[in-house]
């Protein structure tokens, strides 16, 4: 294959295949004909990504040690049968961040924008905890930080943080995870790179790669930085990780509302099980957010961004709404001093 360029081996069983960058396979989406590849963003707003005091705590892509070929970069391979299960899988995912529009098997516990804050939201970013919780093999535990624009038929996002989802992955391990929709999941989008879309830039931090190390309960607490942020000249919404890895960026062609800005922004965590499995998976550290530190799994350092501003902004308390429809199981609590979310839980007997 002539855009091959090289491959990895991972001992846990994936292959990245190093693919010539003008040649990887979001180019050939319908809506990107005419696209025009951006190697970098335009500019990286004042924020957490300028917080060195912070990065002794970045967490690594299990590729850290090697790197694509200069003009090439790493795509996850994914055979046609985990291709049409993704797809399939998908499809399940909730339209919205929103308990009143909630598909059933799924739970949330997030803080997330209130639609009568009338910001035009360009960027959202954090520092997500990273932990493994146990997760049967059609279960799905995450963390993410999510933009949105519009809702019902027209709703679209962008969700990037990590995840713990054997149904995609084939393991239990955590893993690097995004996901992006236009037009409610119905019309395009999908998880990572199982469909065309994500422009690959980093050479050495793919989607669905496994991170490490992870988060001990009441030990050494380890965290991934995320932050999306759409490009000022572009529209692109650019994808940066561990601080300075830019990873790549959805362009703003898949998008319809989200062409232009986010009207929603949140963060936290959420879980699935099917309605076969009614003991609902761990979500975070699988402990309750009153915890607190080195116990119950967090968000901190929760920013967002507008175009007229030159720099990220924590949001003020009233700005924000919480989205928890079992809290015996999974809960949320924002430590506005500390700007920490703590989110998660047990999971259990939560009922659908």
């Amino acid at each position: 294959m002539e855009c091959l360029l090289d491959m990895y081996h991972t001992k846990y069983g994936d292959i990245f295949d190093c693919i010539n960058i003008y040649k990887q396979p979001s180019l050939d989406h319908p809506l990107l004909e005419n696209h025009t590849l951006q190697l970098k963003p335009s500019f990286i707003a004042k924020g957490l990504l300028n917080d060195a005091s912070l990065h002794n705590k970045s967490l690594q892509s299990e590729l850290k040690y090697v790197r694509c070929p200069e003009g090439s970069v790493p795509i996850r391979r994914i055979s046609l049968e985990q291709k049409e299960r993704a797809k399939s899988y998908f499809k399940t995912y909730p339209m919205a961040m929103n308990l009143n529009l909630k598909k059933p098997g799924w739970h949330f516990a997030m803080a997330r924008t209130r639609r009568s804050v009338k910001k035009q939201f360009r960027g959202a970013q954090g520092l997500l905890n990273v932990y493994n919780p146990k997760v049967s093999d059609d279960q799905h535990s995450d963390s993410l930080i999510y933009l949105s624009y519009g809702r019902y038929n027209e709703h679209n996002a962008i969700n990037a943080g990590w995840a713990v989802l054997p149904a995609i992955y084939g393991d239990n391990r955590t893993r690097f995870h995004t996901l992006w929709t236009a037009k409610d999941h119905e019309e395009r989008g999908c998880i990572d790179v199982t469909c065309s879309g994500f422009m690959q830039i980093s050479q050495d931090f793919p989607l669905g790669t496994g991170i490490h190390p992870l988060s001990a309960y009441g030990g050494e607490q380890y965290d991934l930085s995320v932050s999306v942020t759409q490009d000022q000249f572009s529209g692109h919404w650019w994808l940066v990780v561990s601080f300075n890895i830019v990873v790549g960026y959805w362009p703003k062609e898949l998008f319809t509302g989200l062409s232009s800005f986010a009207d929603q922004i949140g963060w936290g965590g959420r879980v699935f099980s099917p309605l076969s499995s009614p003991i609902a998976p761990e979500m975070g550290s699988g402990h309750l957010p009153k915890e607190g530190l080195g116990k119950a799994c967090y968000s901190t350092k929760v920013e967002y961004y507008e175009s007229h501003r030159s720099s990220f902004r924590a949001p003020v308390k009233s700005m924000l709404e919480y989205q928890v429809d079992r809290p015996k199981c999974y809960n949320v609590q924002l430590n506005t001093d500390l700007q920490v979310l703590f989110f998660g839980g047990p999971g259990g007997d939560c009922g659908q």
